[in-house]
């Protein structure tokens, strides 16, 4: 198992995640940004999804350069990552060519962090 910081092998394919959130009791205005976040502290990507009164969301991540990086997902109270911050989850990730799909759980603050790497 690989930890934040190692390096992938030699002509590793690129990750994905897949990203599911359920945005529980969320206000219906919220909204979330997804972060990728290598072992320096350096943001690599930033995603960002809006609730608009949706009861699940879904995002797919492609072709993140392959490495171990933390995983964070930020929830706001306002579309557009606007309002306050009200609940914030991370993860290690492991996407040194493979698929990783993170679902989460909003109960404010964010429950539930389910992962799996295929």
């Amino acid at each position: 198992m690989r930890v934040l910081g190692d390096v992938c092998p030699l002509a590793t394919n690129p990750g994905n995640i897949n990203y599911q959130t359920s945005w529980g009791n969320a206000p219906t205005t919220a909204s979330q940004v997804l972060r990728i976040i290598d072992a320096n502290g350096t943001v690599v990507r930033t995603n960002a999804i809006n609730r608009d009164s949706a009861t699940t969301s879904s995002l797919t991540i492609t072709t993140v350069t392959p490495g171990v990086y933390v995983f964070k997902a930020t929830m706001y109270s306002q579309a557009d990552a606007g309002g306050v911050v009200i609940g914030e989850t991370a993860q290690v990730v492991d996407l040194c060519g493979n698929t990783v799909t993170v679902r989460t759980s909003n109960s404010l603050p964010i429950t539930a962090v389910v992962m799996s790497q295929s």
